[in-house]
This record gives C-alpha cells, structure tokens and sequence, in this order.
C-alpha cells in the first residue's frame, strides 16, 4: 500500500497534464497516407513561411492557407498573367474579350470543368463569387464594390461584368483570383466560414495540411485539362517550409524539387553538393544562374505616424541610405546581380517595361530628385532644421520631446541582410533604429493594421508602373487599427487621386500622350513626396532539381515563370516528367582531429556536422576533411598531450578516481538503506498477507457454521407435527 500511495501524486498530475492539453488543430489529416511519401512519385516545392492557421483555407480572410491550392491547379482561376512572356492564359475560362470602350469585360467559360465533389463549374459560381467581394461587408474588396456595377450570366458558361467607366486593366485582377463554389457557400457566413477542405477543379486535392507542409494527391482517372496543360503525372505534390539558413543543406540532399535562393554564393554551393539542380539562364560563360526574378527593395513608412508623416523627415530617411554599399554587399560585387534602382515603382529588367524608364529618365526627373543620393551630413541639417535636436546618447529628439526610434519590420523570407544595413546607417546619423522579422502571416497582419514605423518589401510592377501607384490612392486609407487592403503607408493625396482615377481609364501605352503625360506627372509627386524609398533592385535565382522531374521551364522555354509560389507553378507540376536519374553520388568519410575550435557546417553530403571542440575527433566527408586540414583546423594525427598536460592529466585523473570512490561508497550505503527498506516491506506484505489468510480461514469457518444452522433449522421445522 505505502507503494500504490506514493505513485498516487504522478498518477494525478498525468491526469491533469493530458486534461489541459488541448486536440491539436494544427495538423490535419484527410486521407491516410504513406509514413514516407515515394520520393519518385512525389514532387516537393518550397513553402517560404510557416501557416498559423493549416485549416483556415477561406481566401478571403487574413492569414488562410489557400495559396497553394492555386499552386496544382485545385482554385477555380479564371485566367493566369504570365509575366516571363507577358501573355494572359486562360484557365476555367477559355478566353475572354472588352468591348470597344471598356466598360464591359466578358468571359467564357470551358464545359466540362467539375469541382471535386461532382458539382460542375458554372458561371453561377463565378457571379456568385463577384457579388460576395462587392457587396458583403466581411470581405468587401473596395475595388470591385467602386467599379463593377453588375454581373451578369447569360448561359452557364458565360460571365457579363460591367464597369463604371473604362477599365481596361481590370482583367489583370482576376490573376490568381479563386471562384468558390456557390452550392457550397450560399448558406455560410463568409466572415467565419473556414472551408478547410476545399472543393478543387484541377486534378489534385488536398489531403494533409499543418504548420509546415500541404500536401495534395492525384485524382485518379484522366482530368479534364489533361489535353489543354498536360498530365499531371507526380501522384502527390508537397510544398513544405524550410527556413532560409537550412534551404540549401535541404535542396543539397533531395528535400526538394524547386526553391528561390538569394546570393550567388548560396547558387554555387548547391551546384557543388548536388549535380541534378539547374537553374533558369547562365551567367555569361559561368555555369552559374540568373534568376531573373528581378524585385526592388524598397523602404516604406507609416505616413500616419508622426514624425514619418514629414516627407522631410522621409527625404532625411533616404538620404542616409548608401545604397552602392549595400550593393556590394547583397550583390557579392557582381554586376547586374543587384544595383540600384531611381526608378522605384518598377524593375529596370526589360521585359515589359522599359519605355516607361527611358520616359522618367528622358523627362529629367532622376536629375531633378536625385532619388538614390547619399549625404549623411544633409540628412542631419534636415532633421535639424524642423527642430530636431541630439541627445546626450547621440539620437535625435523630436520638438515634441520624443527620442526618434524607428522599427523596422520584415517577413522571414524578406531582404533580411538590407533591412540589417540601413538600420545601422540610420543609427549613424542619429535615428535609434531596428531591424525585426516576423512570420509572413503575422508580418502582413501588422502591415494591414499599421502596427509599424518602416517596413521592407520586395515590390515593383512587372506589367505597369499603375498598379504600384494606384496602391496610394486615398480612398483605401484606414486609421492605424483598421484592416487596409491597399494603401498601408496611409498615404493621401488629392492631387496624385485625381491622377490615378484618369490613369483608370486610360491603358497602359506611353505613344499616347495623355497617359504619358499622366504618369510622369505621377512620378513626380512619388519623388517629391518620397512615397517610398527605393534601396536596391535584386535578383533572386530560381533552382530545379532534375534527380526525379524534368520538363521545368527555363529563359528558353517560358511556359511558366520562375517563382515557387504563384499560381503558375500549376503549369509546371502538369508538365513534369519522371527523370531517369542516375545513381546518388557516394562519398568517403575518414577521421580527422581538430587543431583548433571547428564551428558547425554542412558538409558535401548534405549532413551538419560539428561544432567541435580542439583535440575532438571528426568523422567527416573526405572532400571535408581535405578542407580542414588545408585551412589548418584539422590533422589526420591525433593530438600528442606533453608531458605537463600529462602529469595534469593524471593529477586530475587521481582526483576524479577518488571522488569516484567516495559516490562508490555513498551507492554502497544507499543499496544497504534500499535493501533494508526491501526486507522491511517484505515483511509487511508477508504481515497483510497472514492476516488475510485469517480473515480468510474466519471467513470460511463462519460462513461453514451459517450453512450448519441453516440445516437444522430446516430439520426442526420438517419435525414439527403438521396441526400443531
């Protein structure tokens, strides 16, 4: 009993603990599946940032996880913006046309696409999905409820929308834009609905969903697209999450098929651990890759907030940026890998776009603004001359008796090593300011909200230089602690509104010199408002694994772009083919010994290996430890201990042997303590069992004595004349 007693406390806090553990929501299982997914059946992309909410797939509400349903082709898109080639590829929709003002936009729709669940896709589904984002207030979309006055459906494969005026670029805001399933969707609030299993139209469906993983399966059978886009022949499509400092040991060992790296250096790297990944173009004569995912890096400030409401202060911000610095930095010193950028709202890479730069150039006004100045001492005079004054630590204080600090927030996947290096520069000149990453879902929480002072963003119009200006329109302004959906600098302006509503209704085409006109004078005021300060254009490289798939597109075949994550890499899992890859490479592994303190590191097998201690053995790729020695961290002999460090050794070597016997001792006693405690409750069983058997023996004796009573009473009363 003392024993049963004495487990009790454990036994209760078990309980306790199993009770305030809560069902875990954050994996979700459909189907079950493999412990090991088949690598040659299965093709794995990057997922660049965790999910909070693995079952939240409503693509209406913030932080869902629905983008990779987009991904394999499972949302109910009407069109994809290819814009590697600048076409326009229709998906549920089979094309599409304007009318001769624009102000009608009308759709037709492909027969025979189905949802998963049997119901066929109609253009019921897409007018019931437009009238939800115009006219319910828990998902309103501000741009459609302004210009689309009514849908219309002719037939079930024909969508009418028509506009308030001229809108020639309202098809570019249908890319990567669900349709939802009416039947599915007409009695549920779009403000709570979680849809966490969504219907698909492609030939995939979701069957597993957590923090760091989605992962899809074939539907089995021909899919109605397979003669349009292709096959889709892997069995299951995986996007998982691997932060940035694990992605290229990942990638080096087959952990996936396609990812984004950001430096040369992380290029070269991988080319050396794993010869099945290629990229999207060479670089001159070098076997290295240019992605051609070319963004500007730019800083943004919360124009709500004092003293970031000063375009002074913004111009200031700007004007402490070394920018060729941070090229040297981010672009490893290689030209056209990163350099500058005056223009800002666009990339300078010549695909769509380079008439609108030579116009802002030719027009002076690069000259005039001086965008990419570095002065430190002219930030400080401006600061200075609104009534900033330094305090004794070196930082500013603002008229109103503030220290000027200054958050910088970006999301994990972020130019990090930028937000870093302007930060420090801003220090110098006397703004306390920080760099801070966040999550992606909760970065763009914060920004929605404007809960910050500067962010980072990699950001730039790929198609019109109207789609970064008519972010800053004043109609999407919202007080800091109301959601945005555009505009979250909080920047208004009645001037640039009246720009950007002709842009509206003008099409993108600068031999026409009403839009010319409009969009310098645009820039203009981006440059002497400082709407933004442009840091840096970037490259970024696209790299695929051929050990299991090929057929990814590349500079000679732009079937698809080169991101991970849009909805064109639908167009890729539907072309990919098995590869016939050779065997894995083999490796050697021999032991070396480190001469001096090794810090951690990836070796040419994809393994982590260390950190290591001086003297430690290293069991390590041959290529590894050719390395180490070479660069005097590692011997192939083992350390020679001196005498001195000898005698210290057995000095020490004595003292432990001691101490060991003294514990010998103390186990001695602590045995002899347990072994009394053994006999003693020995004892007691022996006791309680003596005594249950006389309780039982009792027990017995009396119920025996009970039995006998009965019997002869019994005997008594058959005796006792019947009468009497």
């Amino acid at each position: 009993m003392k024993i049963c007693k004495n487990l009790l406390p454990i036994f209760f806090a078990v309980i306790l603990v199993a009770s305030v553990i809560p069902a875990s929501v954050l994996a979700i299982d459909y189907e079950l599946l493999p412990a090991t997914l088949p690598r040659e059946e299965t093709v794995i992309f990057w997922m660049h940032y965790q999910m909070v909410a693995p079952d939240l797939m409503n693509p209406f509400l913030p932080r869902d996880s629905y983008r990779w349903h987009g991904c394999v082709g499972a949302a109910a898109v009407l069109i994809m913006v290819n814009f590697e080639n600048g076409t326009i590829d229709g998906y549920c929709a089979k094309s599409f046309e304007y009318n001769s003002d624009f102000t009608t936009l009308t759709f037709h729709l492909r027969q025979g696409v189905t949802w998963s669940d049997g119901h066929p896709f109609t253009a019921e589904d897409v007018a019931f999905t437009l009238n939800m984002l115009r006219t319910n207030e828990a998902i309103l979309d501000p741009y459609f409820a302004e210009h689309i006055t009514e849908v219309e459906t002719p037939d079930n494969y024909t969508v009418v929308i028509h506009f308030n005026q001229p809108m020639p670029r309202f098809i570019y805001e249908f890319d990567e834009l669900p349709m939802v399933p009416k039947h599915v969707w007409e009695n549920e609030d779009p403000a709570t609905f979680k849809w966490s299993r969504p219907e698909s139209v492609g030939p995939y469906v979701l069957v597993r969903s957590t923090e760091t993983e989605q992962i899809f399966k074939r539907i089995e059978g021909k899919w109605w697209g397979e003669d349009i886009f292709g096959p889709a022949l892997p069995k299951y499509v995986m996007f998982r999450y691997v932060p940035n400092e694990l992605l290229v040991a990942e990638l080096a060992k087959d952990g996936l098929d396609i990812a984004m790296l950001s430096t040369i250096s992380d290029v070269k790297l991988l080319k050396s651990l794993n010869p099945y990944f290629r990229c999207w173009e060479k670089l001159g004569s070098d076997e290295i890759i240019t992605g051609k995912f070319h963004t500007v890096t730019k800083m943004q400030l919360n124009m709500a907030k004092y003293p970031w409401s000063l375009p002074e202060v913004r111009r200031a911000i700007s004007l402490a940026i070394n920018r060729t610095l941070i090229h040297n930095v981010v672009g490893e010193g290689l030209p056209g890998i990163a350099k500058p950028n005056p223009i800002g709202v666009v990339p300078l890479y010549p695909y769509h776009i380079e008439h609108y730069v030579n116009y802002v150039e030719e027009a002076g006004l690069i000259d005039e603004y001086e965008p990419l100045k570095c002065d430190p001492e002219e930030a400080q005079q401006i600061l200075e001359s609104l009534g900033f004054t330094k305090g004794p630590d070196g930082i500013y204080v603002t008229p109103n008796g503030t220290r000027l600090t200054m958050e910088i927030i970006g999301r994990e996947t972020g130019p990090t090593i930028e937000r870093e290096m302007v930060a420090e520069m801003l220090r110098s000149i006397g703004i306390d300011a920080t760099a801070r990453t966040y999550s992606t879902q909760i970065y763009n929480e914060k920004r929605k909200m404007g809960d910050f002072d500067a962010i980072f963003e990699n950001l730039g119009s790929w198609l019109d230089p109207y789609y970064t200006f008519e972010q800053w329109h004043s109609k999407y302004y919202k007080p800091i602690g109301e959601r945005a959906v555009r505009n979250y600098m909080r920047y208004k302006n009645p001037e640039f509104d009246e720009i950007i509503d002709e842009l509206t209704s003008l099409p993108y085409d600068l031999t026409n010199p009403q839009s010319r006109e409009a969009y310098l004078r645009a820039q203009e005021i981006y440059y002497s408002d400082v709407l933004e300060i442009p840091i840096i254009e970037v490259s970024q490289y696209a790299v695929y694994n051929e050990h299991y798939w090929t057929g990814w597109p590349d500079a000679e075949n732009r079937y698809a772009g080169f991101d991970v994550n849009d909805f064109l890499c639908a167009l890729k899992v539907f072309r990919l083919q098995p590869a016939q890859a050779p065997p894995a490479p083999t490796y050697n592994y021999v032991i070396v010994y480190a001469v001096e303190s090794v810090p951690a590191f990836t070796g040419v097998d994809g393994k982590s290996y260390g950190p290591f201690e001086k003297g430690e053995a290293m069991y390590v790729p041959k290529e590894d430890a050719e390395r180490l020695v070479s660069e005097g961290l590692a011997s192939y002999s083992p350390p020679v201990v001196g005498l001195e460090e000898l005698s210290s050794s057995v000095s020490s070597l004595i003292g432990e042997v001691t101490s060991l016997i003294g514990e010998v001792g103390g186990i001695k006693d602590t045995m002899t303590e347990t072994q009394t405690a053994l006999t003693d409750m020995i004892t007691d069983m022996e006791t309680a069992l003596a005594e249950m058997r006389t309780y039982v023996m009792v027990s017995s004796a009396m119920s025996v004595i009970a039995v006998v009573l009965a019997i002869v009473v019994i005997a008594l009363v058959l005796r006792i004349p019947k009468g009497e």
